[in-house]
């Protein structure tokens, strides 16, 4: 995705990808509000920072979902490893783009690590230009439950869509959010 010309976010995907994500997520000013781990090494990116493999710049995840039985735990989609559940871009629905607006919609699969598919989902991305220093992503998520009744239980991760700001804006490192108000 660009805009005027220039990087804004890549939607990134692929067979040795646990899950979909936009990598990175380039502000106004040239500059990445996203954290560059694990996607890609930053000698400015604090050793200490560099945690949670699984957080992926801008992604959409859930740690407990249960398909049929509530009453146990279900598949982990937000963590990655041997036993999480992964999800698979079936297909790209559409794209679209124009000088101000732009749009990804895809068709995912939630899928077991034994690969059994446990929903489907649909998500589709907006991007929007507003002047010359603000961008906006505008995100849908449907989900489709045909493979039983789904329970997303509670879990103490963040969810269903999730975002790990860039180090600089990290309050760990100092960094501070304000809007202008």
């Amino acid at each position: 995705v660009t805009i005027d010309g220039k990087p804004f976010t890549v939607f990134n995907y692929g067979k040795d990808l646990p899950k979909p994500f936009l990598y990175p997520v380039i502000g106004p000013t040239g500059t990445a509000v996203t954290r560059h781990y694990p996607m890609k090494e930053v000698a400015s990116e604090p050793q200490k920072r560099r945690d949670h493999p699984h957080h992926r710049s801008l992604w959409t995840a859930h740690g407990d979902v249960r398909v049929g039985n509530f009453d146990k735990k279900g598949t982990d989609y937000w963590a990655q490893g041997r036993n999480t559940g992964i999800q698979k871009v079936a297909r790209i629905v559409r794209t679209a783009g124009g000088p101000v607006f732009g749009l990804i919609e895809a068709d995912i699969d939630w899928v077991t690590a034994s690969g059994k598919k446990e929903l489907s989902e649909t998500r589709t991305y907006r991007f929007y230009k507003d002047g010359d220093d603000q961008r906006i992503i505008d995100v849908k998520v449907v989900f489709k439950f045909t493979e039983g009744d789904v329970m997303f239980a509670d879990t103490k991760e963040g969810g269903i869509l999730s975002l790990r700001v860039a180090v600089s804006m990290d309050e760990v490192t100092g960094g501070k959010m304000v809007n202008s108000k």
